[in-house]
């Protein structure tokens, strides 16, 4: 039991996983925000909000996830919490980045996993310091390390945003067909190590969530034996609306959407 829950539970943060796939990543139009004077200024598709989901394995419920993005004075946050109850088992688990946008690009300053369950409590924090071009973090103040910090280095919740930033400068003329790259490549750290995570973009899907039907880019990252799927919706500025996960062509869990708001202030 303990084992399924721990595969099922990083399902519902998938991020965690880790690749050493060396694949450069395609070269991209220019920034859609490349025509704003002040390079700080965010672009139009990085806009605060708040989505519900609902995570299934099997068809069953077994629990939800809520994920809000806020700014305030270019300081920008994405928090993710998710509560799951299988049994008399129950889990708690918090993400948390907060990022500034700088030279027409996302810089993630810090990074926060909270796990609180009926096994264990354990948090693991990483810190960007931009200026010593460094990366500290620990994990329960037990586990420490400082690594050199690198251009484009994302973390574990925030290389979503910087996926829905490569899809966007695709994407300049919505009213139009384009071309997506095969796929993409980005840095990230995890637990006092850089590795780079390749991304296969397939095709475009219609999914259907309890908020409607969306078009939506299909994307998957093949870690071992398990691969993550995410279907990221083209009308909410590719904002995922759809995760699956398998292990060994099984299914581990399956988060969709019920609902979103934007400009959450």
């Amino acid at each position: 039991m303990k084992y399924f829950l721990l595969i099922f539970l990083c399902s519902i943060h998938p991020a965690f996983s880790a690749s050493e796939n060396t694949s450069t990543a395609p070269a991209r139009k220019q920034s859609l925000v490349s025509d704003e004077t002040d390079k700080t200024m965010p672009p139009k598709w990085l806009k605060p909000y708040v989505a519900h989901y609902r995570v299934y394995r099997g068809g069953d419920k077994k629990g939800k996830v809520t994920r809000e993005l806020s700014v305030k004075q270019n300081l920008w946050t994405l928090t993710s919490y998710s509560k799951v109850s299988v049994f008399l088992f129950s889990d708690k688990r918090t993400e948390i980045t907060t990022f500034r946008w700088e030279d027409s690009s996302l810089k993630t300053l810090s990074y926060i996993y909270q796990i609180k369950n009926s096994f264990s409590k354990k948090k693991t924090e990483e810190y960007f310091d931009w200026r010593l071009k460094i990366i500290r973090g620990h994990r329960d103040k037990k586990l420490n390390w400082q690594i050199p910090l690198e251009d484009n280095v994302y973390n574990p919740l925030s290389y979503q945003l910087a996926i829905r930033q490569q899809l966007m400068e695709f994407n300049t003329d919505k009213d139009k067909k384009i071309t997506l790259p095969q796929k993409l490549t980005l840095k990230v750290s995890a637990k006092g190590v850089v590795k780079e995570r390749v991304f296969l973009i397939e095709n475009e899907e219609s999914i259907k969530t309890a908020d409607g039907i969306f078009d939506a880019v299909k994307i998957t990252r093949e870690n071992g034996t398990r691969t993550t799927t995410f279907w990221m919706a083209k009308k909410l500025n590719y904002i995922p609306i759809k995760i699956y996960q398998e292990k060994e062509g099984k299914e581990q869990a399956t988060m969709v959407l019920s609902d979103i708001k934007f400009n959450i202030k």
